[in-house]
């Protein structure tokens, strides 16, 4: 059975806009330093503490460290349905034959050092 372990994010389903001159949002998004408009905007009205500003950080990676991740994340998904289609076969009692395909897996990982 799946268990969601994951804390759930309240839902904001009221939606308000608000109007700015161009000078105005200027001086806005100044202020704002990074942090989200939205959390920033409900901080300040709630008399709550502001946000910390996000952080973007842009990763550059080469073609080929691209391919790598590719193949690691096609290989966690065969992996992930294996264990799955056996997990599967064990409640219902019937055998699944995991070494092939777990064999497949790591000829892929090898695959990885190859690149």
């Amino acid at each position: 059975m799946w268990r969601n372990y994951a804390v759930k994010a309240k839902k904001y389903t009221v939606t308000k806009s608000l109007r700015f001159t161009p000078e105005e949002w200027a001086r806005v998004v100044a202020e704002l330093r990074g942090r989200k408009w939205s959390a920033a905007v409900r901080a300040l009205l709630l008399h709550a503490e502001l946000p910390q500003p996000t952080v973007r950080v842009r990763c550059v990676m080469s073609a080929k460290d691209a391919n790598k991740i590719m193949l690691l994340a096609g290989l966690a998904n065969n992996l992930n349905q294996l264990a799955r289609a056996a997990n599967t076969a064990a409640l219902n009692g019937q055998r699944v034959d995991v070494l092939m395909a777990l064999m497949k897996i790591e000829r892929g990982v090898q695959g990885l050092y190859d690149l």
